[in-house]
């Protein structure tokens, strides 16, 4: 935290206003008129009720009380219809709220996840990112409106109070100006009531994302397994509940401070009412004023502190709902580094040759580099096998060719261009990408395939039956269109294998020229494993194929490969010839056993 970062500031309105706008113009307008008028009825209301006490006190001891009486009924009857005309707003007004409050959350969280999603694949792997990720949840849906809902009060109230000092004013001057400097102390203690809250939200954001996170282990389907065998569910659960119990107890005592201040605050505005209302009695009882105008200037004051005390309290509001919503336009502004560079190329329909010239990338936080120094080419239609031990850097050497990192070292080129002058998402799409840890989505097996290659007019079930798929998905409750997760009715769950050739059949929709495969065969029995990559070199064709793997019987299929090592290139070539050599792929893949018989 900046050291001005706690300083209480206005907001910036005209960013919070363009929010604010997506709720619809027509409901925010509604909202700002709406609090107008609700500003004009108390007014009215209490000088409706003078006029009713004043119709009374006239008609006790009249020599006509059928008159007397038809006075009153006519002001009670307008004194009604006035209350129940500020009810009616009231509830509109609370219809509208909640209707412009539902639209604005709806399309602030459309907001994050469009800018979340155009933002580097780095930023994910970054906690600030995911703290200014929270706070952007945690506030951007609901600050906008808090901040139209302040602004609506500032006016009803100002309206209000206006309305009541004109009226206390007939009695002194002086009167509106004790009562308003009485409700200012409980705003000061608001006020840094407020501060002090968003300090400790700044400090207690990483806190807050780990209570999500034991939550959502002790909920996910995922973990399951390893809570139950390990016996971890008490133990995270004990966590989440210690982490709530400390976050619970600091925010208790923040509350537990500004009661005790608000307490003598109010002291001090209660003072300074009781103490009008003795004049006020002392004024009635020696004629100056009447009963009626008695309670007039009696609920005045009460109207105008109350109006002054909403006021301010929204003037507070409003320098709070600024400091948090500084956060969603700090992510906001947070803009993605992976983009094209000038000058911007248009993305080669074929991909002739792609080019590592001197490739080299350290992830962050890490001393050691990820690659180093990498050179290859590989030409339009190889099938290229990276292979390697674990850490060696072949799962980066894909991150870099589909542009979720740029390398810090040299340069990728396709055809002779830069892959960084390529648009990210269109370079993207002449790829089809597995990766190894990738999995299928919650949704149907249909939908899962087709996320391939949105909007194509190719069957899903073609590429289905070239991953091998096509018969279990035909075979569930509702064929393709199952979900392919028992999380919801009807769903249907997949061997990890089933998954893996899910996801295959995703990447064969696409029909891209270039296919990036990090272990394809991953989780598969050695037949599946072998009918895949013969389907993967029929439907192939003439396109270039790139793929991780750990696993002997694959490397047939390969016409090259790359072995890396600790960062570096250390070979590249025929499969046979590398396995003549005796070098690192010889021994890479001719590791003894160990004898598992003995002892």
């Amino acid at each position: 935290m900046t050291a001005d970062s706690s300083k209480l500031r206005l907001p910036p309105l005209g960013r919070a206003m363009r929010l604010a706008a997506l709720g619809g113009r027509g409901l925010l307008v509604a909202n700002f008129t709406l609090a107008l008028v609700q500003g004009v009825v108390p007014v009215v209301s209490i000088w409706l009720m003078k006029l009713v006490v004043d119709a009374i006190t006239a008609g006790i001891g009249t020599d006509d009380p059928d008159a007397a009486f038809d006075d009153l009924l006519t002001v009670v009857l307008i004194a009604a219809g006035v209350m129940l005309l500020g009810q009616v707003f009231r509830t509109v007004a609370s219809l509208v709220s909640e209707l412009y409050g539902q639209r604005v959350g709806d399309r602030v969280a459309a907001e994050i996840h469009a800018h979340a999603n155009a933002l580097d694949l780095g930023d994910f792997e970054d906690p600030t990112f995911h703290d200014a990720l929270q706070r952007a949840h945690s506030e951007g849906p609901t600050r906008p409106v808090a901040i139209v809902a302040v602004l609506g009060g500032l006016l009803q109230s100002s309206v209000t109070l206006l309305g009541m000092a004109v009226v206390l004013g007939t009695l002194h001057w002086a009167v509106p100006f004790v009562v308003t400097i009485a409700a200012v102390p409980a705003v000061v203690v608001r006020l840094r009531h407020a501060r002090r809250l968003y300090e400790w939200q700044m400090q207690r954001t990483p806190d807050q994302r780990s209570t999500g996170y034991f939550n959502a282990v002790l909920t996910s389907p995922q973990a399951a397994k390893d809570v139950r065998v390990f016996g971890l569910g008490s133990w995270l659960s004990q966590r989440y509940i210690d982490l709530r119990l400390q976050l619970r107890g600091e925010r208790i005592a923040l509350s537990w401070r500004l009661g005790r201040a608000e307490l003598f605050a109010q002291l001090l505005s209660l003072s300074v009412v009781f103490g009008s209302y003795l004049w006020l009695g002392w004024s009635a009882i020696t004629g100056v004023l009447t009963l009626g105008a008695l309670v007039l200037h009696t609920q005045a004051i009460q109207r105008l502190q109350g109006s002054v005390g909403e006021l301010l309290r929204s003037g507070a509001r409003l320098l709070e709902d600024g400091m948090f919503l500084e956060h969603y336009f700090a992510f906001l502004d947070r803009q993605p580094r992976i983009c094209a560079h000038d000058p911007v190329s248009p993305v080669p329909e074929r991909i002739e040759s792609l080019r590592f010239e001197s490739v080299g990338f350290t992830y962050p936080g890490r001393p050691e580099p990820a690659l180093a120094g990498i050179d290859l080419t590989i030409q339009h239609g190889e099938r290229v096998a990276i292979v390697g031990q674990n850490g060696a850097g072949k799962s980066t050497l894909i991150k870099l060719l589909c542009r979720l990192y740029d390398p810090q070292v040299g340069v990728i080129t396709c055809n002779g261009i830069d892959i960084r002058r390529f648009d990210p998402t269109k370079w993207r799409s002449r790829l089809g990408v597995l990766f190894q840890d990738a999995v299928p989505f919650e949704l149907s097996a249909r939908d899962n395939i087709a996320f391939g290659a949105l909007g194509s007019d190719h069957p899903v079930e073609e590429a289905a039956v070239l991953a091998g798929i096509h018969d279990r998905l035909a075979a569930l409750p509702n064929g393709y269109d199952t979900i392919v997760s028992r999380r919801f009715a009807g769903g249907s769950e997949l061997s990890i294998g089933e998954r893996r050739m899910l996801l295959l059949a995703r990447v064969l929709h696409r029909q891209a020229p270039l296919l990036v495969l990090d272990e394809p065969s991953a989780s598969l029995d050695p037949r599946n494993e072998v009918a895949i990559f013969d389907r993967l070199q029929a439907a192939a064709g003439d396109r270039t194929l790139l793929f991780v793997t750990h696993r002997p019987p694959t490397l047939a299929f390969a016409q090259r490969v790359l072995v890396l090592d600790r960062a570096h290139l250390v070979e590249d070539g025929a499969p046979a010839e590398l396995a003549r050599q005796g070098g690192p792929f010889a021994r890479l893949f001719s590791a003894p056993r160990p004898d598992r018989t003995s002892g």
